[in-house]
C-alpha cells in the first residue's frame, strides 16, 4: 500500500510540474527572445568593450577560451567578461606573424574594438613603466552598459593601455574603469 501511494505522489508531482514547466516557459521564451535581441546589440566596430561573447563569436568565430576569459584567432584576441559583457581586452601582438607593429597601426587594432562613440580625454606614459601608454577615454554607450559597475567612479570611462618591450609593441589592452595613474 505504501509502495502505491509513494507511486501516486511521485506521479502527481512530474504531472504536476511538467504542468508547470510547460506555463512558465512559455512566457520567459518572449522574454527570451527580446534579451537574445538586446544582447546583441553592438556598441564597437568588430566587437568589443561593452560587447556579448555572442557579438564576439560572431566576429571572431568559435571561442577556444571560458565564457569569462574568451579566446578567439590563436589566442591573439582574449576578452574577459563581467555580467555577459566584456569588461576589457587584449591583443597579444606577439601572436601575429607581423613582426613589428607601428603604434598607427596597434591604434587602428584597437579602434575595432572600443566604442564607436568614445571620446579620446588625454594620453601620458605610465610613471612605474615608461614602455606602457596609457590613452584615457570615455563613452556614452559604455556608460549605458555598465552603468554601475564601478563605483564609485564615473561609468563610461575606460582607457587602452600599449606595452612596449625594445621599443617594439608587443600587446594592447582596453579596460573600462580607471586607468594606472601617471
Amino acid at each position: 500500500m505504501k509502495k502505491i501511494l509513494l507511486i501516486s505522489i511521485v506521479s502527481l508531482s512530474l504531472l504536476c510540474l511538467t504542468a508547470c514547466t510547460d506555463k512558465i516557459e512559455t512566457q520567459p521564451k518572449e522574454e527570451q527572445k527580446e534579451n537574445d535581441e538586446k544582447e546583441v546589440t553592438q556598441i564597437t566596430p568588430e566587437g568589443g568593450l561593452g560587447d556579448t561573447l555572442k557579438v564576439f563569436e560572431q566576429n571572431y568565430g568559435p571561442n577556444s577560451g571560458n565564457n569569462d576569459l574568451a579566446s578567439f584567432k590563436n589566442d591573439y584576441i582574449q576578452p574577459s567578461f563581467w555580467e555577459g559583457k566584456a569588461d576589457s581586452f587584449y591583443f597579444m601582438l606577439i601572436r601575429t606573424d607581423k613582426a613589428n607593429w607601428t603604434k598607427e597601426q596597434v591604434l587602428n587594432e584597437m579602434k575595432k574594438v572600443i566604442p564607436n562613440d568614445a571620446v579620446k580625454v588625454k594620453e601620458y606614459f605610465y610613471r612605474e613603466n615608461p614602455q606602457m601608454e596609457v590613452i584615457e577615454y570615455t563613452s556614452e554607450s559604455l556608460k549605458n552598459v555598465f552603468d554601475d559597475l564601478y563605483e564609485p567612479e564615473e561609468p563610461g570611462n575606460f582607457n587602452i593601455l600599449l606595452y612596449k618591450e625594445e621599443d617594439i609593441f608587443i600587446s594592447a589592452s582596453a579596460h573600462v574603469g580607471k586607468p594606472p595613474e601617471e
